[in-house]
């Protein structure tokens, strides 16, 4: 992974975090130091996460719950392989 970037569709201001998933064992690369605004999109994680086992994830995720009714969630993934 080389960049992570969020939108944050929500309709309040929301701080997020890049975890490493390694098994169920959670890693933090990164915690958004303020607050994602409703609809501004941040870059969040700019360096290279290197994922070389099948039981490696990368999640993101709000710390706060959803105002929303229903937010919007897209992903991209580019295998650099």
């Amino acid at each position: 992974v080389a960049k992570i970037s969020i939108y944050n569709s929500d309709s309040a201001a929301k701080v997020f975090e890049v975890r490493k998933l390694k098994g169920a064992t959670p890693y933090l690369l990164f915690t958004s130091p303020v607050a994602i605004a409703a609809g501004l999109a941040e870059v969040v994680l700019d360096r290279l996460v290197v994922l070389d086992a099948t039981d490696e994830t990368v999640e993101v995720r709000m710390t706060a719950a959803v105002t929303t009714t229903n937010p919007v969630f897209d992903s991209a993934a580019l295998d650099c392989s």
